[in-house]
């Protein structure tokens, strides 16, 4: 796992509790899942504003939009709303 995955999945641990003795393997997986998801759109998200100096103005603006359109689509198919 990167960094990443390591610090998401530690945000995801549930609290040790006595019907929970395991800490370390219990996890929201929803939470996990969502933060995945969030992060994957946002790598769309951010991609798309990267294009500005790479195209005409116009081209730049259609990448970004598309790459916008992109994340969008990922928390919508997944369910997730920002």
């Amino acid at each position: 796992m990167n960094k990443l995955l390591e610090e998401i999945f530690e945000e995801c641990k549930i609290p040790k509790t006595p019907a929970w003795p395991d800490y370390e393997r219990i996890i929201d997986l929803e939470k996990f899942a969502k933060l995945i998801i969030e992060e994957c759109a946002d790598i769309c998200e951010v991609s798309g504003k990267t294009y500005a100096g790479s195209f005409t103005p116009k081209r730049a603006q259609i990448a970004e939009n598309a790459a916008s359109w992109c994340g969008i689509l990922i928390r919508k198919h997944f369910g997730v709303n920002k």
